[in-house]
């Protein structure tokens, strides 16, 4: 019995011993609008219109990719951009720490959630919604300025079209470390 109360303790440390040191209780989000270059011409109907940034970047996409993350917002070329809002978390502040979402379709709906795991039902759970897009327009995308932890996850982004609803859990992978494109699919 000893041993596997001992087992359990191990596990429990290692998915929490390696997040950053962030009081999760009293997490600052702050979302600004940094980029507005054009508004788009009125295209009527928006049903499986693709966003064009997410044409422009993400050029060998899987066709059920429904979201880009781009690792490392240096690695971005802005120019197809329209709108990028930023959600920042209080206390990430190097380029490293910050990733670009992008809906591969127009009125997409992008939601940034603060979760924690449950050791008791062995689940994570949502927290609260820090971010909502609403429905997203031709060219936008959110850079979301948060810490990528290699234990338990403390974000989760889920990306919503067409009644399709796709959950990705924000954490770090310590082995290979993160691809600078990654497609939530």
């Amino acid at each position: 019995m000893n041993k596997k109360i001992a087992i359990l303790l191990i596990v429990i440390i290692m998915l929490t011993g390696c997040a950053r040191n962030v009081d999760k209780t009293t997490n600052t989000v702050t979302v600004t609008n940094t980029v507005t270059i054009t508004e788009t011409e009125d295209q009527g109907t928006n049903e499986d219109v693709v966003n064009s940034l997410f044409t422009s970047l993400a050029t060998d996409a899987p066709e059920d990719a429904l979201l880009l993350i781009v690792n490392g917002v240096d690695n971005v070329n802005y120019k197809d951009a329209n709108t990028i809002e930023t959600v920042t978390i209080e206390g990430v502040t190097s380029n490293s720490e910050s990733m670009l979402l992008v809906p591969k379709y127009q009125e997409s709906i992008i939601t940034i959630e603060s979760v924690e795991y449950n050791i008791e039902t062995e689940e994570i759970e949502t927290k609260y919604e820090m971010f909502n897009s609403g429905a997203t327009r031709n060219g936008y995308a959110i850079r979301f300025n948060a810490f990528r932890p290699e234990g338990a996850p403390i974000n989760k982004i889920t990306i919503t079209y067409n009644g399709e609803t796709i959950d990705y859990l924000v954490s770090y992978n310590g082995k290979d470390g993160n691809p600078t494109f990654e497609y939530v699919e």
